[in-house]
């Protein structure tokens, strides 16, 4: 299956796939065999790159960041069909984060009900927001916690915008 790898300025494109236990990786900038084992349930992985050893930690909340040896970095993954429909000109759908929620419209937001660290359970609402006239009310899409704050009460917001991170 292929793979695009974004890490910090990077693009790695990579194929991986199986062959007596191990997985095969290749691309423009690697080519080599990786064993990759799950030693902790919690996302902590054991990586034999090219016969060196690495301990890596893999968090996936709204994105993925892999430790390496003590370095962590965050990382996009895109598959072969978010490859496919990005060639097209479509949004990649992967790259969707239900804890990031992001202004659909423009508007002034006159109400926040949260802070951040508050618990949130899907449904709640967060803030009103006003737009041509109308108060809207946005709802949690998910449970979690508040993490992040990005507007405050008097703010004008623009369509695209990231207003808040639950996780």
């Amino acid at each position: 299956m292929k793979f695009l790898a974004k890490i910090q300025d990077q693009e790695i494109r990579f194929e991986l796939g199986t062959g007596n236990g191990s997985l095969k990786a290749s691309g423009e900038h690697f080519e080599g065999s990786l064993d990759l084992q799950r030693i902790y349930p919690d996302g902590v992985y054991s990586l034999i790159l090219n016969h060196r050893s690495h301990i890596i930690t893999v968090r996936n909340n709204d994105e993925l960041n892999v430790q390496v040896d003590g370095v962590t970095t965050p990382v996009t993954l895109l598959d072969e069909m978010a490859l496919q429909l990005e060639a097209m000109g479509w949004e990649n759908v992967n790259e969707k984060r239900v804890g990031h929620i992001i202004a659909q419209i423009p508007g002034l937001v006159t109400h926040i009900f949260k802070s951040v660290g508050d618990a949130v359970t899907e449904g709640d609402p967060l803030l009103i927001m006003e737009a041509m006239k109308m108060e809207n009310e946005l709802k949690a899409p998910t449970s979690g916690i508040l993490q992040a704050l990005h507007i405050k009460t008097g703010e004008t917001v623009d369509k695209g915008q990231l207003i808040l991170e639950i996780v």
